[in-house]
């Protein structure tokens, strides 16, 4: 099993060569933005950990205090023993709004590219789980 050091190591790297480059900006909310959803952004550059949590949903913690739930638009086969994750078509920076970035997922064998639907805030880990499960359950629920 790989230790966090070496983890959070392989992540920038991949980040990096899939040509990353650091740019990032706070978000500004108005009166206009409070009506539509959230937008939740994070820096792929500073991700300190993650998880897949299933082949719909990972987990990812930016620091100890920002930490996002992705859902993928199709199950993403691998994510749950993925050693190594990496953005595709970004600039680093990636938003609940960007419908075309892609996490390339590597695990045991061999990479593979899954679309992400969606992005949210989450205060941590648990919560991260329990909305996933949730979300699992319903989804199975309606196919019975």
């Amino acid at each position: 099993m790989m230790n966090f050091q070496a983890r959070s190591t392989l992540v920038s790297l991949v980040v990096v060569l899939l040509g990353s480059h650091s740019v990032f900006a706070a978000d500004e909310t108005d009166s206009e933005a409070a009506a539509e959803p959230e937008r939740s952004c994070f820096n792929t550059d500073r991700i300190r950990n993650f998880d897949g949590l299933s082949d719909n949903f990972l987990y990812i913690e930016v620091k100890s205090t920002e930490m996002y739930l992705l859902s993928l638009r199709n199950p993403c086969f691998g994510l749950r023993s993925a050693q190594v994750i990496a953005f595709k078509d970004t600039l680093s920076k990636v938003c609940s709004d960007d419908s075309f970035v892609d996490i390339v997922i590597r695990d045991v064998s061999r990479p593979m590219s899954c679309r992400i639907e969606n992005i949210e805030r989450v205060e941590s880990k648990a919560e991260a789980q329990a909305v996933a499960a949730d979300r699992e359950a319903a989804k199975q629920a309606e196919k019975e």
